[in-house]
């Protein structure tokens, strides 16, 4: 009761699915041992209200989490007898490394001049309407206002990690 004739092509389905996930897991690792590299080698003066910012959004994050979850923050603090200012302070070192990283990246996007031209949403565009099994206008007409920029923003990082990889050597 599937798409396939036989076990063997259900399992070659498998395994090539498998592999390709596979494949995709090793490229996120190499390209974040590549934008740790980068950043690490990467001077830069953050300012204190970035890295607070930062604290607050994590803090927030951990706590969609645990409402996800079923427990409030508070709840989850006595259960780890830990206060909101401990959480801040473990959380500072993480908080840093990523607003560097976002600094560092901007940078790089900046200094390159990368951006997503109209052509690369339109393909976008395109290839997810395709996947919806919509025309790219009922697609369009089905989009919310920040899609179009959340698309845009994915381009500028896919193109800008495109970048990095071409000029940087990942090493293992």
């Amino acid at each position: 009761v599937s798409e396939f004739d036989t076990l063997e092509e259900y399992k070659n389905d498998i395994r090539a699915h498998l592999e390709e996930q596979n494949k995709k897991r090793k490229e996120r690792e190499d390209e974040n041992k590549l934008i740790d590299k980068i950043v690490a080698n990467a001077e830069v003066d953050i300012p204190e209200c970035m890295i607070t910012r930062q604290i607050d959004y994590m803090l927030r994050e951990m706590e969609y989490t645990l409402m996800y979850q079923g427990m409030r923050m508070e709840d989850y603090l006595r259960m780890i007898n830990k206060s909101v200012e401990d959480l801040r302070a473990e959380s500072r070192e993480d908080a840093e490394k990523r607003v560097k990283t976002q600094l560092v990246m901007e940078a790089i996007r900046t200094t390159e001049n990368i951006q997503a031209e109209e052509e690369d949403i339109d393909a976008e565009i395109a290839k997810r309407a395709e996947t919806a099994k919509k025309s790219v206008e009922e697609y369009k007409e089905n989009m919310r206002d920040n899609e179009k920029a959340y698309i845009s923003d994915q381009i500028i990082v896919d193109k800008t990690m495109a970048f990095l990889k071409k000029n940087n050597t990942i090493t293992k």
